[in-house]
């Protein structure tokens, strides 16, 4: 047999063998889907992980609540010393939804996003509005409610507001980290409408409503969320100027990664915006006949938000600082526990994400020093006070 005849032949032979093997490959492959089972080699659908959240309320029976009663009407201490509002009011039904109690814990804002890292709290609920930002570090349920902002003036002033580039020739009072101060830093400070000094940025409503109303204000205009505005022209000499140039949506804060109990609160805020809980809790607690409607759901409430807000920009684990704890069933009236460091019910103490926040208050003085604009330097008021930038980062 010749060189060539015997090379020919074992390239015969291996040509039959490989269409032999891609037969057998098709025929097991045919099997597989005529008996309707994966092949071995194809990876096996990968279930989420657990949820430890929502495995650690099922074993308890109880849901963990943090909320940050000084901002009525969502939540504030009532005259009898409990929890009212709202947001009490919402998760208590959606506690009796879920079939768990709810352990209420009243304590500082800035303290719910660390307990919501650290575990110690299961979910807040505090008019926390929803960001990109702030999904970097905690998960957030559907929107439960869709509000707006609104600007304060003295109930003698003239002022007139038609749009929000009328804010730039008054000296402006917000919270430190809220909504509202960042948007008028990046609406009217960065694009060079309105002075740094006009923005007066106060620790809390109540400092900014002082500084409002007192005989010689250091404040023109104080903007916050409409609800508490309202609140406040009810209780002291101010009045509403203007509304709706920044609306704002809430939503209930959870643990990352605690997708089970984020479904289970999306069916229920679902089921209590279908047969109409959600708008009977408005009219109840916010004075609010046709409450406006709630966006569609979707997969990432945050993603609805592209507006930048602080306060929740630099979560890190820090001290806890609870200020009232409340055991109670759902649907039960808050109990009164001891009451710690709460100088005035409607006083906040906000130190969250302070370094980070001066480290960006730092940037923008340079870029306003490099760009010929006047610096970040606090203003003196006309009495020769010097107007007060405290740390402070409400959820606005």
């Amino acid at each position: 047999m010749s060189v060539q005849t015997m090379k020919d032949r074992t390239i015969l032979i291996i040509l039959i063998a490989l269409i032999v093997m891609t037969a057998c490959a098709i025929a097991i492959v045919i099997l597989f889907l005529f008996l309707g089972v994966n092949p071995p080699w194809t990876a096996a659908p990968t279930s989420p992980p657990p949820d430890p959240t929502w495995l650690r309320i099922q074993n308890s029976g109880t849901m963990v609540v943090g909320m940050s009663a000084d901002y009525p009407p969502f939540a504030y201490i009532g005259p009898d010393f409990t929890i009212q509002g709202y947001d009490l009011a919402l998760i208590q039904e959606i506690g009796k939804r879920l079939g768990v109690q709810l352990d209420i814990r009243n304590m500082a804002f800035d303290g719910l996003g660390n307990a919501l890292m650290l575990g110690q709290i299961d979910a807040a609920v505090a008019a926390i509005s929803i960001t990109p930002e702030r999904g970097q570090y905690v998960g957030f349920s559907h929107i439960y409610y869709t509000g707006e902002d609104a600007l304060l003036a003295r109930a003698d002033s003239a002022i007139q507001l038609g749009s929000p580039n009328d804010l730039a020739q008054y000296r402006v009072g917000v919270q430190r980290g809220s909504v509202y101060e960042d948007w008028i830093n990046d609406t009217l400070i960065a694009p060079g409408l309105m002075s740094p000094q006009s923005l007066v940025v106060y620790q809390n409503a109540n400092e900014a409503l002082d500084a409002l109303t007192r005989p010689d204000p250091d404040i023109d205009l104080l903007m916050l969320d409409f609800q508490p505005a309202e609140a406040a022209a009810r209780d002291r000499p101010v009045k509403i100027v203007a509304r709706g140039f920044n609306p704002q949506s809430f939503a209930i804060a959870i643990p990352q990664g605690a997708h089970t109990l984020q479904q289970r609160l999306n069916d229920a805020l679902i089921a209590m915006q279908n047969d109409g809980t959600l708008a009977a809790l408005a009219r109840q607690y916010l004075n609010i006949e046709k409450p406006p409607p709630i966006p569609t759901p979707c997969a990432d409430p945050a993603a609805r938000h592209p507006r930048r807000l602080s306060g929740w920009d630099a979560l890190r684990p820090g001290p806890i600082v609870p200020r009232l704890q409340h055991d109670q069933p759902a649907g039960g009236a808050a109990r009164s526990g001891d009451v710690e460091g709460l100088a005035h019910p409607e006083q906040r103490y906000m130190h969250l994400g302070q370094p980070l926040r001066s480290h960006l208050h730092r940037q923008r003085a340079a870029k306003r020093a490099g760009s010929g604009q006047p610096g970040g330097r606090p203003k003196r008021s006309p009495a020769g006070r010097r107007v007060r930038h405290l740390r402070e980062h409400p959820c606005a």
